[in-house]
């Protein structure tokens, strides 16, 4: 009997686990991330709650914590998992490495960057320590610990170890494989914040080839490393060639096999939002509600990406100065992420600082101004007042203020902004 609930048990796990994977992979985070709940407790009744096996759970509840940008969430629960890691396999496990490493991607995603350093460091160490200087694990923390240095601009640093990391993967896995590709759109991404446009290509390019031999011209695993050469070119004001590409990362989508909607939204968005920057309205307005039919069909009303794309349909409107027809797309917007989201989800922030600037370019001060300090306070709790997020809002109500006479409250926040 007892052997018999074990096993159904673990079976149980299973199935939820695979299902929570299904819905992580259509981007459904909120369905994903109950039912790892679910699978945790179930974990945690079946081994015990500091039990080694209860592990893998925590640290895939984790991630669809930071997929949807509950970093807080996040962070206590790979804090938890470190502790079990620790205690069950001691300080210097690889176990407890990759429990650093992922604490470290979320303070960084917070703009906690100096504990990030210190944790992803400490993870490299670890490995180094446990396997050899060479072993493949060590590539991804590496990269990871490039990002910071990215993030920081501290070029200089960020590149040899970019450079490591592709030697590891090249010694380990051979010249033709998806992680020595991953690796060049990392030192692609590290030139191309750097205004290295010619290396930054290079690299994207060659990439591309590499991925375009393993999996043919038309495999969606193309799809990051087109939009990401996309947008290099974008910056480099060549818009024909960026048009070009994300027409054929579109095409590539839409052909895929069981087409996925979360993508395939995705670059209708990225579209509408290229013919937006150049002021092609006409052109951008059809992909923005291709978009939003793309998700009502198949992800529903009530769903954050049914959300993004009222946004940015609205954000479409606003900049056409038609706002009596945007107005009601945003708060649509913030109605539906507060509910699949949460009322104090970062997208909940970015939604209303929209709103209030719509306000504020109506003249509608008294409206905006709340709107203002509540997105404030979202970011501030959820990334942190060191985040560009945070700062680009406070500056949005300076501005509010200087238009409205209130010197006093502008100058206060200028100084904030300025100790940011």
């Amino acid at each position: 009997m007892g052997i018999d609930s074990t096993s159904s048990k673990k079976d149980k796990l299973k199935a939820l686990a695979d299902k929570a994977y299904e819905l992580y992979q259509q981007k459904k985070y909120p369905e994903a991330a109950a039912l790892l709940e679910d699978s945790l407790k179930l974990a945690e009744g079946l081994f015990g709650k500091e039990h080694p096996d209860v592990i893998q759970f925590i640290n895939n509840l984790g991630l669809l914590y930071k997929a949807q940008g509950k970093y807080t969430d996040a962070d206590a629960i790979y804090r938890r998992s470190l502790e079990i890691c620790e205690k069950a396999m001691g300080k210097e496990h690889p176990a407890t490495a990759k429990s650093l490493n992922n604490l470290a991607l979320i303070h960084h995603l917070q703009g906690r960057d100096s504990e990030a350093e210190t944790m992803c460091r400490q993870a490299v160490e670890i490995n180094e320590r446990y396997y050899d200087k060479d072993h493949p694990s060590i590539a991804g923390f590496l990269n990871n610990l490039a990002d910071i240095y990215r993030g920081q601009r501290r070029y200089e640093d960020a590149e040899p170890l970019c450079r490591r990391a592709m030697e590891i993967d090249e010694k380990t896995l051979g010249e033709n494989h998806p992680d020595v590709a991953a690796d060049l759109i990392g030192l692609a991404r590290l030139y191309q914040v750097q205004d290295k446009y010619p290396e930054a290509e290079s690299h994207y390019e060659r990439a591309l080839k590499m991925l375009e031999r393993l999996f043919g011209k038309d495999h969606a695993y193309l799809a990051g490393t087109l939009k990401n050469l996309a947008n290099l070119y974008m910056g480099q004001g060549k818009y024909a060639e960026t048009e070009a590409l994300y027409k054929q990362l579109l095409d590539i989508r839409v052909k895929a096999p069981g087409a996925n909607c979360a993508d395939l939204t995705e670059s209708l968005n990225e579209l509408g939002n290229f013919y937006r920057s150049q002021a092609r309205y006409d052109e951008a307005e059809p992909y923005y509600k291709r978009a939003i039919e793309t998700d009502e069909k198949n992800r529903g009303q009530d769903h954050h990406n049914y959300a993004t794309g009222l946004n940015n349909l609205a954000e479409l409107y606003q900049d056409q100065g038609r706002y009596a027809e945007a107005e009601p797309l945003y708060k649509r917007a913030i109605e539906i992420d507060e509910k699949s989201l949460g009322r104090d989800h970062p997208y909940v922030g970015g939604y209303l600082n929209n709103l209030a600037e719509l306000y504020q370019a109506q003249g509608r001060y008294d409206e905006a101004e709340p709107l203002y300090w509540r997105a404030m306070e979202i970011v501030q709790k959820t990334v942190g007042q060191n985040h560009p997020h945070f700062t680009m809002v406070m500056e949005n109500l300076t501005r509010l203020y200087m238009k409205t006479g209130k010197d006093g409250e502008a100058d206060k926040l200028k100084d904030q902004i300025s100790n940011n």
